[in-house]
């Protein structure tokens, strides 16, 4: 491991130097070397406490341990390094800093499934306290993530939309490419189902300090690091969603708390950004998007957007809070929230330039468009908007509901020809036409139209 921690000793001939080019392949090539020295080991590790266990041995090793959590601490940054290697034509490299993280973490696995001292959450998170977060760095980050990860079953990789996250397959492919699919399924043994329940089970006390990271970590800029993160949820709510549930409520709790502050910092709307952005990414996998409505963070984000919009009616009353359901904990969204999103939706079209947040709004809006809840919500904003308008000329203002969009306001300027006038401007500019602005003027073509099918809206 001499040369996995930056050794710069090479055999070089006396009075002359190396190249940055030749420098690199030399480390590349002795890294490799030392790879192919660690995957037979590691899996001949593995058959001995296989060995150990079928003789009934309460083993007790701490140095094994630590020793095998400082190779992953040390690989695991490399592995990270070339996450967009496993395409190229020579992944040798991730795929062999797979294979070996692979097989500590089946190595680790004993110590939790079988009841061995020291345990190994414990371990892993013993130096992880409130302040301490701080101070842990980008390496100590990836290998923790990498491990918890490891630790439990794929996440049904192919229903990832807009792309897999890095790495997601290096797993798949490392082990049964070196070693063959016989040694995978050895290799793979904790994850069986008897052992797989043991290992999350033993995860439970230790749900509150994981949640911590997650929430310390889903700012993070790193692509990696946010990836790790959202494949690690989305892998324990496989298993069990309540836990996935637990790792997510301080970043909910932490987004709501940023929100209801009279005037939030600077650093504060950015950490509130990147939270959202997590969010948005857990979204990409159909698993995510249970377990997002099970929290109710349909709540979270209409508090964001009440903060985000400046809405004043024509009578200055203001919109009343509760609007939705979306303060109960669901499965499955009512007819209020659908509502409720294409409101907002609406409103954002308005509102947001030409850009990838407006297009972002008519994607969805174009997808709203395409169901039927959607297209019931339209209706249903459209009615009460005339049923509202009739209760303008007949009663008192006081008695008019606002819980619907502003009359007045859609009367003056409805949006989605606000947003058609905006696009049109846009495409009359300097500049001419943006991608942003193509796409856009398709997906509200298509939205609008997908509302007009039937021919009675």
């Amino acid at each position: 491991m001499y040369g996995l921690v930056g050794c710069e000793n090479y055999l070089v001939d006396e009075g002359t130097e190396c190249n940055a080019t030749s420098d690199l392949l030399l480390e590349r090539n002795r890294e490799l070397s030392i790879v192919d020295l660690l995957v037979p080991s590691l899996v001949l590790l593995i058959t001995l406490l296989q060995k150990l266990q079928e003789a009934k041995e309460q083993h007790r090793n701490t140095k094994l341990m630590n020793a095998l959590l400082r190779v992953h601490r040390e690989i695991s940054p490399k592995l990270a390094a070339c996450a967009a290697e496993l395409s190229s034509p020579y992944p040798d490299y991730a795929i062999g800093y797979g294979a070996v993280c692979h097989l500590i973490a089946s190595s680790l696995a004993f110590w939790p499934v079988h009841g061995w001292s020291p345990g190994l959450y414990h371990t892993l998170l013993a130096s992880v306290q409130g302040t301490s977060l701080l101070t842990l760095g980008p390496k100590e980050t990836c290998s923790l993530l990498y491990l918890l990860s490891d630790l439990f079953p794929e996440e049904d990789i192919w229903l990832w939309i807009g792309g897999m996250p890095l790495l997601t397959t290096r797993r798949l492919l490392a082990v049964g490419t070196l070693l063959g699919p016989q040694k995978e399924r050895h290799v793979n043994w904790y994850l069986e189902s008897v052992p797989l329940g043991k290992l999350v089970s033993q995860l439970a006390p230790h749900l509150d300090k994981i949640a911590e990271i997650v929430q310390h970590h889903a700012i993070s800029a790193l692509v990696v690091i946010q990836d790790l993160l959202r494949v690690f949820v989305t892998r324990v709510a496989c298993q069990n969603a309540n836990y996935a549930s637990k790792l997510l409520q301080p970043l909910l709790s932490s987004i709501a708390s940023h929100v209801s502050e009279s005037s939030p910092s600077d650093s504060d709307a950015y950490k509130v950004l990147r939270l959202l952005d997590f969010l948005v990414s857990l979204l990409e996998h159909p698993l995510g998007k249970g377990l997002l409505l099970r929290l109710g963070t349909l709540e979270t984000l209409t508090k964001v957007l009440d903060r985000s919009f400046v809405i004043v009616d024509i009578d200055g009353k203001p919109t009343p809070d509760g609007r939705s359901s979306a303060n109960k904990f669901f499965e499955k969204m009512s007819d209020e929230d659908y509502a409720l999103i294409l409101q907002y939706l609406l409103k954002s079209c308005q509102v947001l330039p030409v850009g990838k947040e407006l297009l972002a709004c008519l994607l969805a809006f174009k997808e709203l468009a395409s169901c039927s809840d959607g297209q019931m919500a339209f209706e249903a904003i459209l009615s009460g908007i005339h049923y509202n308008a009739r209760e303008l000329d007949q009663k008192d203002d006081m008695d008019v509901n606002y819980n619907i969009p502003s009359i007045a306001e859609w009367r003056k300027c409805p949006p989605l020809l606000s947003c058609w006038m905006k696009l049109l401007r846009s495409i009359d500019t300097m500049e001419g036409l943006s991608p942003y602005a193509i796409e856009a003027v398709y997906a509200l073509s298509v939205g609008s139209l997908q509302f007009c099918m039937n021919g009675d809206r």
